[in-house]
């Protein structure tokens, strides 16, 4: 999923300045301002519908005999 996610951010940093060029030229700064609203408010809505499926970050900390291992190891 991570190479979609870098895949498609990387399509729209080399799409976007081309699209706000146009909308630019035909709209004016109004233009380029709604089509950043836009964007926000969809990036807003689809926080808002997946925010039950929203898990928040474990930090995995390895156990003690871990640790002590990968020690015995380095000076090994």
């Amino acid at each position: 999923m991570q190479g979609v996610f870098q895949m498609s951010g990387s399509i729209a940093r080399m799409t976007e300045p081309i699209l706000l060029n146009v909308v630019y030229a035909q709209f004016g700064p109004r233009g380029v301002w709604l089509v950043e609203i836009g964007q926000l408010l969809f990036t807003l809505s689809l926080w808002l519908v997946f925010l039950k499926r929203l898990v928040p970050l474990e930090k995995r900390y390895p156990l003690k005999d871990e640790v002590e291992e990968k020690r015995a190891e380095a000076i090994a």
